[in-house]
């Protein structure tokens, strides 16, 4: 869905404006302000879900005259780019013709953000590179592995390797909040949680603590009131204080910073890693407050811009996100460098303090990716005494991998949406078949593809009102066959070594035992 915001325009100004645009958009919103315009951003990305108007499956423009509202559009665009991540936003000043240029590809690239292997391929592969975005090659130095690349793609959406630069930029010009968001009350966009609480005052709480949680029952403005909730908690218990206001921002920051339109990989995933974290914690950690903050941090922030596949289709590919990092851990060290940044910019007292801990939160980041799996299942048994680093690493290992020790209901359900996502995987390799990942997404061969999108009310559906295993093993049969593949590969032998060094997690090795007999009563095909 794609939105044409109209900043205080004049009615003779709409109506030359909107008689020829208003058929290249979803919908046209005019505001008097560019404050109305943040309040506005905010809103429509903490919708219920499926949310029509999360920014991501469309392309939106915002139109005003900067010499009128006092902000050059570079600024504005600026400003998109660093609490807007995911956004394919971008402001245009209409009052000259040639700025009105992306209205011309404005349907191809609503073609390409609609179709969500499309959508995935160009976050992986291409790059926009728009000296109007405030930042140049200049900014990043001569290292070849912090320069833009040579050859750019002109559609005006995001992609992993812009995330990723703008990040390094931010980081060296270490700018302060400004006015538009500083002065934006979070709490007011929070009215669902808001009226729960006045009905329940421990109801997130109770929610969060217990090993039933669930995140998928939750909507995108409870994610934010559980993570808001636990943080807060957490920072007064560790006396490393951040005022609600401030961690609001960084927790909407953070949220618009994941890919809402992700099947598993999104925040609701990172909410959920979160309190297993957590809870780990309450066990392993139960007299160290500043550790388990940090380690909470580390987990909201340990996928932060996912694209929902993984590291062998950037490494296959060749792509320049995996080249500059030297095809090692490459999401995670992508993950890292996003949330640190992310912190520096919204809690670097935060960050001051994990960089003395042996870099805390880099390590535990780096700790989630699978490759390095069987590395930590020896430490597990091996180090003797374990290591604080070590023991660090497996808490957030555990939390990451945590849906197949949940209780069936909630653990089905997170395999329905992974199995999802690695259905798009494979589509994603399909596509390659017949298309260059980096080829120019205006291209002929571009034109005839399906842009037809996957039924989300129907997915939404399935999280939030079917609960029976069995129900979704009818509509997807082929689930348990991942399941016990994942079991068997990573999980069992995982939990079952942390239970024996940790005898108070044996509940863990128990719930993954009772999923996997589940799950093999239910596959079609024979399991050692």
């Amino acid at each position: 869905m794609s939105t044409l915001f109209l900043i205080g325009m004049h009615e003779i100004e709409k109506s030359e404006t909107i008689a020829r645009k208003e058929d290249l958009f979803d919908r046209i919103v005019e505001l008097q302000d560019l404050d109305s315009l943040m309040i506005n951003l905010y809103k429509d990305r903490v919708s219920p879900f499926p949310n029509a108007h999360n920014f991501e499956t469309g392309v939106s423009l915002v139109l005003y005259d900067p010499s009128k509202l006092q902000l050059p559009v570079r600024q504005l665009d600026v400003l998109f780019k660093r609490f807007f991540p995911s956004f394919n936003i971008s402001a245009i000043d209409p009052t000259h013709e040639e700025n009105l240029q992306p209205l011309k590809s404005i349907g191809r690239e609503n073609s390409i953000c609609g179709n969500r292997i499309t959508r995935i391929n160009h976050w992986m592969y291409h790059h926009h590179d728009d000296t109007s975005d405030g930042f140049t090659k200049a900014n990043f130095g001569t290292n070849n592995e912090n320069t833009l690349p040579t050859q750019a793609c002109q559609a005006n959406i995001y992609t992993l390797l812009l995330h990723l630069n703008y990040s390094k930029a931010q980081h060296l010009q270490k700018a302060s909040v400004p006015r538009l968001i500083r002065n934006i009350e979070f709490m007011s966009f929070l009215s669902e949680p808001i009226e729960k609480l006045s009905q329940d005052k421990s109801y997130y709480w109770n929610i969060l603590s217990t090993w039933k949680f669930c995140a998928l029952s939750l909507s995108t403005q409870e994610l934010i009131w559980c993570g808001f909730t636990l943080i807060k908690k957490l920072s007064k218990d560790a006396n490393v204080l951040i005022a609600d206001n401030k961690l609001l921002l960084l927790l909407f920051t953070l949220e618009s910073s994941y890919h809402q339109v992700n099947k598993f990989h999104n925040f609701r995933h990172a909410i959920d890693v979160m309190q297993a974290t957590w809870q780990l914690c309450t066990y392993l950690l139960p007299d160290n407050p500043v550790h388990t903050l940090l380690l909470c941090m580390a987990a909201i922030g340990h996928d932060v811009g996912h694209p929902g596949t993984n590291n062998q289709l950037l490494c296959n590919c060749e792509s320049e996100v995996a080249e500059s990092f030297k095809n090692v851990s490459i999401l995670e060290n992508f993950h890292r460098e996003l949330f640190q940044q992310l912190l520096s910019d919204h809690w670097p007292q935060l960050l001051a303090i994990s960089k003395k801990q042996f870099d805390f939160i880099s390590e535990a980041i780096l700790a989630t990716d699978m490759a390095l799996h069987s590395k930590y299942e020896d430490r597990i048994t091996r180090e003797k005494p374990m290591k604080q680093i070590t023991l660090i690493s497996l808490i957030i290992k555990a939390a990451d991998i945590s849906n197949v020790t949940r209780p069936l209901s909630i653990s089905a359900r997170w395999a329905y949406l992974i199995t999802l996502e690695f259905g798009d995987c494979a589509l994603l390799e399909s596509f390659h078949k017949d298309h260059r990942p980096e080829q120019d997404c205006f291209g002929d061969s571009y034109k005839n593809i399906d842009t037809a999108e996957e039924d989300l009310d129907s997915i939404q559906n399935m999280l939030t009102s079917v609960t029976n295993a069995d129900d979704i093993i009818k509509e997807h049969p082929y689930i348990p066959n991942g399941q016990i593949f994942f079991i068997n590969t990573f999980a069992e032998v995982f939990f079952k070594a942390l239970s024996q060094k940790f005898p108070n997690l044996k509940f863990l090795s128990e719930n993954v035992e009772a999923n996997k007999e589940y799950w093999m009563k239910h596959t079609n095909k024979k399991q050692k």
